[in-house]
């Protein structure tokens, strides 16, 4: 079924009943998107399978960095009466194309986190070159100047001769 997922952070402000998520999904060519999509943020069509899949396809990259569970994604989010014939969940034997989705996620966040920590080593190990560099300078008696890196933020030491 296609689906208009809407995100407006602002709704509680305004609707204070419970169950007023910031999250609401609406059956594609419903008459109440053009109303909810004003004041939202974000919205976006999505074929999916299920309330389930909707929902986790909204909060996948919390899910992907474990600081929400799907069951907290479904908590999070309204399905509208428009959405009724849309299953809660999908049975276990069909494919998932969200786990995809989510592995892709965790893949993307990955791979930034080897980049920082790989720009980190470069930057400890210049530091140390550098601190090595200054001491034996110091051991010689010669003079050093300190400048500075504002591209990384790091310090340079360098022997004046």
């Amino acid at each position: 079924m296609e689906v208009h997922i809407i995100y407006n952070p602002n709704r509680w402000l305004y609707h204070a009943s419970a169950g007023s998520q910031e999250v609401r999904v609406h059956r594609a060519g419903c008459r109440d998107i053009a109303k909810e999509v004003k004041g939202s943020t974000s919205n976006y069509k999505t074929v999916v399978d299920s309330q389930e899949e909707a929902a986790q396809d909204f909060w996948a990259d919390f899910i992907a960095e474990e600081s929400m569970t799907a069951d907290d994604a479904m908590t999070y989010t309204d399905f509208m009466p428009c959405c009724k014939d849309l299953p809660v969940a999908v049975a276990a034997s069909q494919a998932n194309p969200t786990a995809d989705k989510l592995a892709a996620a965790h893949n993307r966040t990955a791979y930034r986190i080897a980049e920082l920590q790989a720009k980190i080593e470069w930057l400890q190990n210049k530091e140390r070159t550098q601190y090595a560099a200054a001491m034996a300078a110091l051991h010689d008696g010669q003079q050093m100047r300190h400048d500075h890196e504002p591209e990384y933020g790091a310090s340079q030491i360098s022997v004046v001769y």
